[in-house]
C-alpha cells in the first residue's frame, strides 16, 4: 500500500519498532484465503499471496474492500505524520520514551541500587 519493497523501508520511515506501531493495521488487512497443509511448501500459497498483494480488489468482497481502504488510509496517515516531523532525532527520542522503560530518569545513583535489600552472602541462593 505504501510502495515499500522490503521490511527495511518500514524501519527507515517508522523507526525500529515499526511492527509494534503498525501491528493493528497489519492485523486488519483482510486475507480471504484458507490454505491447506502443504500449500506453503509447494509454493502455491506464495503465488496466490503475491498476486493478492498486487491486486487485492480481485479477491475481496465489498466488506473486504472497505477494510482494505481503511487500512490503507490509516497507513498513509501515519506515514504523513512521520514525514511531517521536522526533527528526526526528536521523533526518535519521543518514540523510545513512549515504548522504553525508565527512559529519562537520569543517571543511575548509589541510592538506586538499594543494597540493603540483598544479603552480602557468597551463596547466590
Amino acid at each position: 500500500m505504501l510502495g515499500f519493497t522490503e521490511y527495511g523501508d518500514f524501519a527507515d520511515y517508522f523507526g525500529p519498532r515499526w511492527n509494534y506501531l503498525l501491528k493493528n493495521d497489519i492485523a486488519w488487512v483482510p486475507v480471504p484465503f484458507h490454505f491447506l497443509k502443504g500449500d506453503f511448501e509447494s509454493g502455491v500459497a506464495s503465488v496466490v499471496l503475491a498476486e493478492y498483494a498486487e491486486q487485492p480488489e480481485k479477491y475481496l468482497d465489498a466488506r473486504g474492500k472497505k477494510k482494505m481502504g481503511d487500512v490503507s488510509w490509516n497507513l498513509w496517515r501515519l506515514l504523513r505524520e512521520v514525514l511531517d516531523e521536522d526533527d528526526t532525532e526528536e521523533r526518535l527520542e519521543r518514540q523510545f520514551m513512549r515504548f522504553g522503560d525508565n527512559v529519562g530518569d537520569g543517571p543511575l545513583t548509589r541510592d538506586d541500587l538499594q543494597d540493603a535489600l540483598f544479603h552480602g552472602s557468597e551463596n547466590p541462593f
